[in-house]
């Protein structure tokens, strides 16, 4: 088998975050199967997760979380796979990532990188008007 340079690097082997970024869920599944590392994020820090969360795809969500993707992963910009599974209004993928509640959301700290229930001021108003508007489109509280 042979693989571009730009496939493995120093970081580590792409080929399942950018199958993820290219939609391909086959490829996805079977890259999972070889146990490829879920966690290698590309340059940014963007994880396949993330990628699954921002081409609202439950499926290929599901495949990663069985095989042990960080939901919490945030990349460089502090955004989180459930940040763009609330920034596409998709409750399907919130409730892939096991979500019931804003409230929720909000205290595990899931949105923002680094963010606790005690300092919840630190999140940004266009973060919060982001989530409760996402949270009243899914009919959660």
């Amino acid at each position: 088998m042979l693989l571009s340079v730009a496939t493995l690097t120093a970081a580590g082997d792409l080929r399942l975050v950018n199958a993820a970024r290219n939609k391909d869920r086959d490829a996805v599944r079977a890259l999972v199967k070889q146990r490829v590392d879920v966690h290698t994020p590309q340059g940014d820090g963007t994880t396949a997760l993330a990628w699954a969360a921002h081409w609202d795809d439950p499926e290929m969500a599901d495949l990663l979380i069985g095989a042990g993707a960080a939901v919490d992963a945030a990349n460089d910009y502090g955004v989180t796979p459930l940040w763009e599974a609330c920034n596409n209004a998709s409750g399907a993928m919130v409730e892939t990532f096991g979500i019931c509640s804003i409230s929720q959301v909000v205290e595990t700290g899931l949105v923002v990188s680094g963010v606790e229930a005690t300092s919840i001021r630190s999140i940004s108003s266009l973060t919060m008007s982001s989530l409760a508007t996402s949270a009243a489109r899914f009919g959660f509280d």
